[in-house]
Parts: structure tokens; C-alpha cells; sequence
């Protein structure tokens, strides 16, 4: 029988709501940073929040040849 884990971390939908950002604009930038889920209910570490409320927004600029 499993136990119960305490793990901190934030859905998307709440990354969402505290970033004043869409969903789907969060879910885009989680997966370009490879930022995985910490569970199966998709909680993400902690540190995710203020990365996230630190990003620049926009296409990232194509690399000069």
C-alpha cells in the first residue's frame, strides 16, 4: 500500500492564474524549457513559478549563421 508523499510544486493551471499568463502559453514555455512534471497530477517544482514570472516574452531570436 502506497503512503501519501507530500510534494510541493504548482499546476500549470496554477502557474497560469499567478503569472497572468494563458495555459496554454505556460504549457508551451514548461515543455521548450524541459521542465517535466513532478508527479502524475503534473505538479512542477517550485522554482518553476518565479522562472516563469522572469521570462521574456515573445519568439527567442533565430541563431546567426
Amino acid at each position: 500500500m502506497e503512503e501519501n508523499q507530500n510534494v510541493e510544486g504548482y499546476t500549470a493551471t496554477q502557474l497560469a492564474e499567478l503569472t497572468n499568463k494563458n495555459r496554454h502559453a505556460v504549457e508551451s514555455w514548461l515543455s521548450y524549457h524541459k521542465i517535466k512534471p513532478l508527479s502524475y497530477e503534473a505538479l512542477y517544482p517550485v522554482e518553476t513559478l518565479e522562472r516563469l514570472k522572469t521570462a521574456k516574452v515573445g519568439r527567442p531570436k533565430k541563431p546567426k549563421p
